[in-house]
């Protein structure tokens, strides 16, 4: 099956869904909005967006590694700088985007997304699920069934589905610029603490990969948005156990083989390769350590 072509990177909600904490993203372009739009003013044209720097290689064993100049040294932060601020651009793009959409129009509210998205963002932080110990209490059971429709309201609940619905086609591109901007390799700023904490994260990661509320929740999603959240969440529980963070004692690896089969069946993912690979390493990592 030929692949689909890249569209423009329109970030998409589904970090509400699929992350839940990545959707606190809006705290984020709530702040920084403002400053947006008073810069792109100023300049009298569009921001323009650039490709992230591609990662530095290792040099090989027999390869001469460069000597770090002074030049060197001061271009780094700038190419750091740049990096994070791309980032932050996307996610701008993703509320601009969908400010302006029908289906979000038609909810009618005299609120626009950003205030919507603040709200069910605090609701989302402040009440995460609880990512293991259902067999021993049939409540944290129940809780975890119901988790969405516990924490958010039912307008909440429709803006969620409508953008399902409507942005699947996007769903890899998008999730992986949250995915870089809740977790970046550089050490972006977040001055205003608008990031997710990575308890939070790992909270809602298990839940997705660990709890029968959250697997049943992405059995009815479409294929893409059930691979892609899976495989995210695991990513994410990786990093907390490599910081001695995963404080539910969360398996991850018979999860891993299974997911790989399973995205290694869907050739129309772009980054097919990416994945299989990032988690074949996970399998080794989990291997050595048994």
């Amino acid at each position: 099956m030929k692949k689909k072509k890249r569209k423009p990177l329109l970030p998409w909600l589904f970090v509400f869904i699929c992350l839940a904490a990545a959707g606190l993203v809006v705290y984020f372009v709530l702040s920084e909005r403002a400053q947006e739009d008073k810069r792109v003013e100023d300049a009298g044209e569009p921001d323009m967006k650039t490709t992230p720097a591609p990662k530095a290689k290792a040099p090989l064993s027999d390869e001469k590694e460069p000597a770090v100049t002074d030049e060197a040294v001061e271009k780094e932060p700038a190419d750091v700088e740049d990096r994070c601020r791309e980032i932050k651009d996307r996610v701008q793009d993703f509320l601009s985007y969908l400010n302006k959409k029908a289906y979000v129009q038609d909810l009618e509210t005299d609120r626009d997304i950003y205030e919507r998205f603040e709200t069910l963002m605090e609701k989302l932080s402040s009440h995460p699920p609880i990512p293991a110990g259902e067999g021993l209490d049939s409540l944290t059971m129940t809780k975890n069934v119901y988790h969405f429709y516990r924490v958010l309201d039912e307008n909440e609940i429709r803006l969620i589905k409508q953008i399902l619905e409507n942005e699947v086609e996007h769903v890899e591109i998008n999730l992986d610029t949250f995915f870089q901007w809740l977790m970046p390799a550089d050490p972006c700023p977040d001055l205003d603490q608008s990031r997710p904490s990575l308890d939070v994260l790992y909270q809602y990661a298990g839940f997705f990969s660990n709890t029968i509320g959250g697997r049943a929740y992405l059995s009815r999603r479409a294929a893409p948005v059930r691979l892609l959240t899976s495989y995210y969440s695991l990513l994410i529980i990786h990093e907390a156990d490599k910081r001695g963070e995963n404080t539910y004692g969360i398996d991850i690896f018979p999860e891993i083989s299974r997911l790989a089969r399973e995205i290694s069946l869907y050739p129309d993912f772009e980054l097919q390769n990416t994945y299989i690979q990032q988690l074949t390493e996970l399998q080794d990592y989990y291997l050595q350590r048994r």
